[in-house]
């Protein structure tokens, strides 16, 4: 049951961030909703799940960037293994641990795809740009994170997947 479910919410996510329109304010970013369904496989579930999801979710993250395809996963399978290896230390249920992850997540992501882009050559953003992307990327986080979390905690519940998490 849970590979039919990663596939249809990054399937899900990959279309909802790619429909969600960027807030020209905050630096073109866009709602990070792939990165909040990696972020829930990561912290919730054991390494091969949350490994597979970010994958799947950076592919679909590279396909609709500007990037090469295999930044997004890279940077995906990192995050997925630094919260997935710290997971017993935080609490699982709580909005402020979503937050706290969506805000470095988005920011580990946003710099790391400047920096490998810049890298490469295929990029050419100035780095006041990629700061105020930064910055706008953050605050949809804090926001699009929690959400993403508590539906996808609501689907596991009405299918019956149990979920062991700690909590305070």
């Amino acid at each position: 049951m849970t590979p039919m479910l990663i596939g249809f919410l990054v399937v899900v996510g990959a279309v909802l961030q790619g429909l969600i329109p960027s807030v020209p304010f905050l630096g073109e970013a866009k709602a990070p909703v792939l990165l909040g369904i990696v972020l829930y496989f990561a912290l919730m579930r054991n390494p091969a799940p949350a490994f597979s999801t970010a994958v799947v979710a950076g592919l679909f993250l590279d396909l609709l960037g500007q990037g090469r395809i295999g930044f997004s996963i890279l940077c995906f399978l990192i995050i997925a293994w630094v919260v997935n290896e710290s997971r017993e230390h935080l609490f699982g249920r709580r909005w402020s641990t979503h937050m706290m992850l969506g805000v470095f997540g988005s920011a580990f992501m946003v710099f790391s795809l400047y920096l490998l882009n810049v890298i490469d050559g295929t990029l050419i953003l100035p780095f006041t740009g990629m700061l105020a992307k930064a910055y706008g990327t953050m605050l949809l986080a804090l926001i699009t994170v929690p959400i993403v979390f508590k539906i996808i905690d609501w689907m596991h519940r009405g299918l019956g997947i149990r979920v062991k998490v700690r909590e305070m």
